[in-house]
């Protein structure tokens, strides 16, 4: 069983590539980090190309990631590499547990073939640390991480859920279960979440139920829409609004008791209407997921009332993403204090973000337009946690020695 399959253009004219180079490099890193790699050249050396080709079948069907290194278009389409990153296209169509990634040296994801465009990718120029460390999170090993069938970790559960790495997938019910007790909050939301999206709305109740009784914020705000929409019950707007103002008080005493920690801010643009609003629900689920990537996250709350004093704090986080629900949270007659949209706009535009639900980038005033956009409705929560996870690569995982 192979944890990765790593593929990559050996040869051009009888030399060897930079590919190779940079191929075996990941094998050696990988390994040391105690994963299962299929290398070719191991196995070539090993036991020739009789066996070789007979292997690379069985060890296309076992891996659970693959790799793609490349430096050239013509390498990607080319002999054995492009019937391995084919081939295993067709394998991940009949099975979701698989992962296919590319590590490109020199050249540009536009590069690549349609069929991969849509699958993650890494630049070497970036640093190949950086990748490995990524890589450990989306394919992190497990106590049974070498037998066929084994359960899948949280990591891959919110990836499947959320598409954090862009493999977006069913749910393994069996994981989930195995989970409930550890992490009670998270996998009933994730549940809750799964079958809201397969419109299985009689199990999305029962995770609910469990969720309100766990008095979550993540649960109240999906049950409002539940009632609004009249999902699996009868349509009722009154306790629809209920729940928000619910799940508002549970938010609000959260925020008031969560240390203030890690190096990303979420920062809420708050109404004030007593009702928990979509961001400030995506603020929480992005709080949470990234909490099981051990990255902390502080969510703070922006308002009418906010000081020139506590604006200017906000330049103390190394990231930031501004969650606004309406426009109002980029224009100064918003705020008592009116520099305020001025400070924000004026962040470091690789430093802020926005969070953003129902709302055009293009009548957004003019400097926020240079930040990158993470929209609620078209995945944001999953897309965001996979933007910050690579901005965060080398404080994804504990060093060994603390594991």
């Amino acid at each position: 069983m192979y944890d990765f399959f790593i593929s990559f253009k050996c040869t051009d004219n009888g030399k060897p590539t930079i590919d190779r180079e940079i191929a075996e490099a990941l094998y050696r890193q990988l390994e040391a980090e105690g994963y299962h790699v299929f290398f070719s050249e191991q196995i070539l050396e090993k036991d020739g190309i009789t066996k070789y080709i007979g292997e690379i079948n069985q060890a296309l069907n076992d891996a659970r990631t693959f790799l793609l290194v490349c430096s050239q278009k013509q390498y990607v389409l080319s002999g054995w590499v492009a019937q391995e990153w084919s081939a295993f296209l067709n394998l991940m169509m009949t099975n979701e547990n698989k992962k296919l990634f590319s590590y490109l040296i020199d050249m540009k994801e536009s590069d690549l073939p349609a069929l991969l465009g849509p699958f993650q990718s890494f630049q070497h120029k970036n640093g190949m640390d950086r990748a490995i460390r990524y890589l450990k999170t989306a394919s992190p090993l497990s106590a049974s991480a070498h037998e066929s069938r084994s359960l899948q970790t949280p990591q891959e559960i919110l990836d499947g859920e959320f598409g954090i790495f862009g493999h977006l997938k069913s749910m393994d019910c069996t994981s989930v279960n195995a989970y409930l007790d550890e992490y009670p909050e998270m996998m009933h939301f994730v549940q809750a979440n799964y079958y809201f999206r397969q419109r299985n709305f009689d199990q999305c109740w029962a995770a609910l139920q469990e969720l309100l009784r766990l008095h979550s914020v993540k649960g109240g705000y999906l049950a409002s829409i539940m009632y609004r929409r009249g999902y699996g019950t009868s349509r009722d707007i009154r306790k629809s609004k209920e729940l928000l103002g619910q799940a508002y008080q549970w938010w609000s005493k959260e925020i008031l008791s969560a240390p203030q920690n890690g190096n990303i801010l979420l920062l809420v643009f708050e109404e004030n209407n007593l009702r928990i609003s979509p961001v400030a629900c995506m603020a929480v689920c992005i709080r949470d997921i990234l909490k099981f990537f051990n990255l902390e996250c502080t969510i703070r709350i922006l308002n009418r009332d906010t000081s020139l004093e506590e604006a200017n704090s906000y330049k103390t986080w190394s990231q930031i993403l501004l969650l606004a629900n309406t426009l109002e949270a980029f224009f100064e007659e918003s705020y008592r204090c009116p520099q305020i949209p001025e400070l924000l706009s004026g962040m470091d535009r690789h430093v802020c973000n926005l969070g953003i639900n129902n709302i055009r980038q293009i009548n957004m005033p003019r400097p926020f337009r240079k930040y990158k956009v993470f929209e609620l409705l078209r995945n944001g929560i999953g897309k965001y946690c996979q933007y910050i996870l690579r901005q965060n690569a080398t404080l994804i995982l504990n060093d060994e020695k603390d594991t």
